[in-house]
């Protein structure tokens, strides 16, 4: 179970979750068989990229003392340029993205 707060901020959101998820029979099989068409994987890269975003975002935050803000259209930082520089890289010549 979870709680969103300050409770008053979030009384628009929906929180009637199912309380347990279908077991797995390993992330390698689940992976194979939504590849085949059958039901999507439970780490697909909708909710894993989301995930991914939430846990770098928390880690950057314990870096920098502010409170951060955070513009998930343009993936920046925009009140806090050093913890924006943390979201990024520079990558070698020929390794970039």
């Amino acid at each position: 179970t979870f709680r969103l707060l300050p409770e008053k901020q979030f009384t628009h959101v929906e929180t009637n979750r199912p309380k347990t998820v279908d077991s797995s029979r390993g992330h390698e099989r689940d992976w194979f068989t939504a590849c085949r068409g059958g039901k999507p994987a439970w780490a697909n890269f909708d909710y894993a990229s989301a995930l991914n975003e939430f846990l770098m975002l928390g880690n950057v935050a314990t870096q920098v003392e502010d409170k951060l803000q955070f513009d998930p259209i343009a993936m920046k930082i925009v009140n806090n340029t050093q913890a924006d520089a943390l979201l990024r890289s520079e990558y070698r010549q020929g390794w970039s993205l």
